[in-house]
Protein backbone atom coordinates (compact mmCIF):
# COMPACT_ATOMS: atom_id res chain seq x y z
CA UNK A 1 0.00 0.00 0.00
CA UNK A 2 1.26 3.27 -1.10
CA UNK A 3 3.14 5.33 2.14
CA UNK A 4 1.37 9.07 1.10
CA UNK A 5 -2.00 7.34 2.40
CA UNK A 6 -0.89 7.03 5.67
CA UNK A 7 0.63 10.04 5.43
CA UNK A 8 -2.23 12.08 4.71
CA UNK A 9 -4.18 10.10 7.73
CA UNK A 10 -1.27 11.40 9.70
CA UNK A 11 -1.73 14.91 8.19
CA UNK A 12 -5.33 15.16 8.90
CA UNK A 13 -4.69 14.00 12.56
CA UNK A 14 -1.94 16.46 13.17
CA UNK A 15 -4.61 19.09 12.32
CA UNK A 16 -6.92 17.94 15.14
CA UNK A 17 -4.05 18.11 17.29
CA UNK A 18 -3.14 21.62 16.67
CA UNK A 19 -6.99 22.54 16.95
CA UNK A 20 -7.52 20.63 20.61
CA UNK A 21 -3.96 22.24 21.58
CA UNK A 22 -4.99 25.72 20.57
CA UNK A 23 -8.62 25.23 22.38
CA UNK A 24 -6.71 24.40 26.13
CA UNK A 25 -4.54 26.88 25.21
CA UNK A 26 -0.84 24.47 25.15
CA UNK A 27 2.07 23.73 23.37
CA UNK A 28 3.73 20.83 23.24
CA UNK A 29 5.95 19.07 20.64
CA UNK A 30 4.54 16.34 19.20
CA UNK A 31 4.44 13.81 16.65
CA UNK A 32 1.77 11.96 15.02
CA UNK A 33 2.12 8.44 13.23
CA UNK A 34 -0.17 5.88 11.47
CA UNK A 35 1.43 2.30 11.89
CA UNK A 36 0.56 0.66 8.03
CA UNK A 37 1.56 -2.90 9.53
CA UNK A 38 -0.41 -2.83 12.39
CA UNK A 39 -4.36 -3.19 11.53
CA UNK A 40 -7.00 -3.29 14.32
CA UNK A 41 -10.83 -4.10 15.13
CA UNK A 42 -13.07 -1.26 16.12
CA UNK A 43 -16.77 -0.82 16.77
CA UNK A 44 -17.90 2.37 15.48
CA UNK A 45 -21.88 2.90 15.45
CA UNK A 46 -23.44 -1.12 14.81
CA UNK A 47 -20.37 -1.81 12.77
CA UNK A 48 -17.16 -3.23 13.29
CA UNK A 49 -14.13 -1.69 11.64
CA UNK A 50 -10.93 -3.01 10.17
CA UNK A 51 -8.60 -0.03 10.42
CA UNK A 52 -5.08 1.65 11.76
CA UNK A 53 -4.43 3.02 14.89
CA UNK A 54 -2.29 6.22 15.35
CA UNK A 55 0.05 7.33 17.54
CA UNK A 56 0.18 10.77 19.24
CA UNK A 57 3.45 11.49 21.23
CA UNK A 58 4.03 14.26 23.04
CA UNK A 59 6.98 15.53 24.45
CA UNK A 60 7.64 18.28 27.07
CA UNK A 61 9.92 19.60 30.13
CA UNK A 62 9.02 19.35 33.56
CA UNK A 63 5.37 18.01 35.10
CA UNK A 64 2.49 18.19 33.30
CA UNK A 65 -1.49 17.03 34.02
CA UNK A 66 -3.07 15.41 31.48
CA UNK A 67 -7.06 16.18 31.82
CA UNK A 68 -8.78 13.13 30.74
CA UNK A 69 -11.01 15.09 28.68
CA UNK A 70 -8.78 16.40 26.63
CA UNK A 71 -7.42 12.89 25.85
CA UNK A 72 -11.03 11.41 25.57
CA UNK A 73 -12.28 14.54 22.99
CA UNK A 74 -9.04 14.40 21.06
CA UNK A 75 -9.21 10.55 20.57
CA UNK A 76 -12.68 11.07 19.73
CA UNK A 77 -12.01 13.86 17.25
CA UNK A 78 -9.25 11.66 15.34
CA UNK A 79 -11.50 8.48 14.83
CA UNK A 80 -14.47 10.22 13.83
CA UNK A 81 -12.76 13.29 11.79
CA UNK A 82 -10.15 11.21 9.83
CA UNK A 83 -11.33 10.83 6.52
CA UNK A 84 -10.86 7.25 5.30
CA UNK A 85 -9.80 6.42 2.18
CA UNK A 86 -11.30 3.42 -0.39
CA UNK A 87 -8.60 1.77 -2.44
CA UNK A 88 -9.73 -1.24 -3.94
CA UNK A 89 -13.12 -1.35 -2.30
CA UNK A 90 -11.06 -2.07 0.96
CA UNK A 91 -11.70 1.28 3.23
CA UNK A 92 -8.32 2.66 4.94
CA UNK A 93 -9.35 4.30 7.93
CA UNK A 94 -8.16 5.13 11.74
CA UNK A 95 -10.10 3.57 14.42
CA UNK A 96 -7.84 3.77 17.26
CA UNK A 97 -4.99 6.07 18.76
CA UNK A 98 -3.01 5.60 21.22
CA UNK A 99 -0.83 7.76 23.01
CA UNK A 100 2.74 8.25 24.09
CA UNK A 101 3.79 10.64 26.81
CA UNK A 102 7.35 11.33 27.30
CA UNK A 103 9.47 14.00 28.77
CA UNK A 104 12.83 12.88 27.71
CA UNK A 105 14.51 11.67 24.74
CA UNK A 106 15.54 8.81 27.24
CA UNK A 107 12.40 7.79 26.83
CA UNK A 108 11.56 7.84 23.16
CA UNK A 109 15.33 5.79 22.61
CA UNK A 110 13.77 3.13 25.66
CA UNK A 111 10.95 2.90 23.40
CA UNK A 112 12.06 2.56 19.87
CA UNK A 113 14.62 -0.06 21.20
CA UNK A 114 12.22 -2.30 22.90
CA UNK A 115 9.92 -2.70 19.51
Amino acid sequence: MNDSIFAELASQATEIVNDELKRIDRKYDFEVRVYSNVRTVGVQGDARTYGYPVEVEFQYNGTVSWDPEFLSRLSTRITNEVDGIVIDGEIICVNRVVYVISNSSQDKFLRLKSL
